[in-house]
C-alpha cells in the first residue's frame, strides 16, 4: 500500500512537472509570437509613417515646382510689361522730337 501511494504521488509530481514544461513552453511559444507579432507591426507602422512622409515630400516638391514655374511665368509677363512701356516711352519720344523738328521749321 505505501509503494502504491509513493507511486500515486510519483505520478502526480511527474505529471505535475509535465504539465508545467507544456505550460512553459506554450508560454514560451506564446511571447515569442506575441514579440514576432510586435515587431512586425513596428514594422508596418514605420512603413506606413515612411510613405506617408514620402507622400508628403512628393507633395511639397510638386508644390515648388509649381511654384517655381509660376514665377518664371510672372517675371517673363512682368518683363514683357517692361518691354512694352519702355517701347511705348520711345515712341513717344520720337514723336515729341518729331513734332518739335515740325514746329521749328
Amino acid at each position: 500500500m505505501e509503494a502504491e501511494t509513493r507511486a500515486r504521488v510519483e505520478a502526480s509530481a511527474i505529471a505535475r512537472e509535465e504539465a508545467e514544461e507544456k505550460t512553459l513552453m506554450e508560454w514560451e511559444i506564446e511571447s515569442k509570437a506575441i514579440k514576432e507579432a510586435k515587431a512586425k507591426a513596428k514594422e508596418e507602422a514605420d512603413t506606413k509613417v515612411r510613405m506617408e512622409w514620402m507622400v508628403e515630400v512628393l507633395a511639397l516638391e510638386e508644390a515648388e515646382e509649381k511654384a517655381k514655374e509660376e514665377f518664371k511665368m510672372k517675371a517673363k509677363e512682368a518683363q514683357a510689361r517692361v518691354k512694352e512701356e519702355a517701347e511705348r516711352k520711345a515712341m513717344r519720344k520720337l514723336f515729341q522730337d518729331f513734332t518739335v523738328k515740325c514746329f521749328n521749321l
